[in-house]
């Protein structure tokens, strides 16, 4: 039989782990100290969910997990890589942990193909060609929801959507909602997915390489569609989901995740939802898939730690909370939602589940952690650079140019 390794009773000020129970557990079960797993806590998955769910699966597999839970608000990237700097081993598995945050990817065990076969997009988040880290849930970023009552027809193309966008503002209705500075990175990501990454997926993964640039002529007009949109778009006018589901605005780019408030304030309206168009008309999903589990490539079991990161982010009932709680889409294949999840979500999954199905959910560069996103060197530029691009602060050359200017190939 499987064993937690940890209580809630036995939790301290800073983190809830096996060791302040230790003695107790082993006193009744000697023997070898079970798996390590660290976790965090968020307002989605609160420490009584992982206590709860490790023990589930730890149980099934009849694995024994000593689970340290690190407090709301903390980084388990930068949790880990402190432990590094103190010489301390990486826990045996670990959940929500950046492989390219922990600047050395390769002391994280490598997954084979045939281990990661289940999963939709296996190798999202690959570093150099390969994957450290399970990609068991994922988002849509960004989906175009629409307010039924004010647009009549989805525009098919491009073309059409800023068409749309210029007779909505001409009847006086607002084109788009936007969730704020930040979310014109949604819209940078659109295009770049459907006018860049469509064509070379690995695009980015070349200008690591210093094959191309983002001044290259498909990068700049990208960026280029970016100040158009600053005609239909207003990044001060924030808002976001509210605004949208008070049917102030047509159209409201934003993450899939948006379902859960829009089941949690349901407006006045039907929501329909669109793919970010393409110039010919052709589906693209932009998609980010991350947070899932990694094991330690010196694990003291290593078998059983891969057993249990395995069984952990393929459990059911675990994909359902990802969906229930968090909006995530379970990225994994014969898997079906919750019928609780309702219409709205059930827009967005069927979205991304058509475009797995055909190749065309594609990397949404900004959210993107692997090779496949935006290099570290130049991550504060790029979210800067798509608010005054959308401002009409700058131009897509200038804009360009600085991108090759900081840019690091090591970052």
């Amino acid at each position: 039989m499987g064993r937690l390794l940890a209580a809630s009773a036995c939790a301290a000020a800073v983190l809830l782990t096996a060791s302040a129970c230790q003695g107790a557990a082993d006193s009744e079960e000697p023997g070898a100290p079970g798996l390590t797993f660290l976790v965090a806590e968020t307002a989605e998955r609160p420490a009584a969910y992982w206590t709860e769910a490790v023990e589930r699966v730890a149980d099934a597999n009849g694995l024994e997990i000593e689970l340290t839970v690190i407090p709301l608000g903390g980084d388990p990237t930068a949790h880990v890589r402190q432990m590094l700097g103190e010489g301390a081993p990486l826990p045996d598995i670990m959940a929500g942990v950046s492989p390219k945050g922990l600047g050395t990817p390769e002391l994280l065990y490598g997954w084979q193909p045939e281990e990661i076969a289940r999963f939709r997009q296996p190798y999202s988040g690959s570093v150099a060609g390969q994957i450290y880290r399970l990609p068991a849930t994922g988002e849509a970023v960004p989906v175009v929801y629409y307010n039924k009552d004010l647009l009549g027809e989805v525009p098919g193309t491009y073309a059409e959507l800023l068409k749309t966008a210029g007779e909505l503002k001409g009847d006086g209705v607002r084109p788009f909602a936007l969730g704020g500075v930040e979310a014109a990175t949604l819209l940078w990501s659109a295009t770049i997915t459907t006018d860049v990454y469509r064509e070379s997926p690995t695009w980015m993964q070349h200008r690591r390489l210093d094959h191309v640039h983002f001044c290259d002529k498909e990068f700049r007009a990208a960026a280029e569609k970016v100040t158009e949109l600053g005609e239909y778009v207003s990044i001060t006018d924030n808002g976001g989901d509210a605004a949208f589901l008070a049917g102030e605005a047509a159209m409201y780019p934003a993450s899939s995740r948006f379902a859960l408030a829009a089941a949690a304030q349901p407006p006045a309206f039907e929501i329909g939802a669109f793919a970010w168009p393409t110039d010919d008309g052709g589906a693209v999903v932009p998609a980010y898939h991350g947070g899932g589990l990694s094991v330690s490539a010196a694990a003291k079991d290593l078998e059983a730690a891969r057993r249990f990161a395995l069984a952990f982010s393929l459990d059911p009932a675990n994909l359902d909370h990802a969906a229930t709680a968090e909006g995530l889409f379970p990225a994994v294949t014969e898997y079906t939602p919750p019928e609780a999840m309702g219409d709205i979500y059930r827009l967005g999954y069927e979205l991304y589940t058509a475009a797995a199905d055909t190749g065309a959910l594609l990397p949404s560069v900004a959210a993107e952690d692997g090779d496949d996103g935006v290099p570290s060197a130049t991550a504060e530029e790029w979210q800067a650079s798509a608010a005054r691009l959308l401002g009409g602060l700058t131009d897509a050359k200038e804009v360009c140019a600085t991108l090759d200017g900081g840019y690091a190939p090591a970052g």
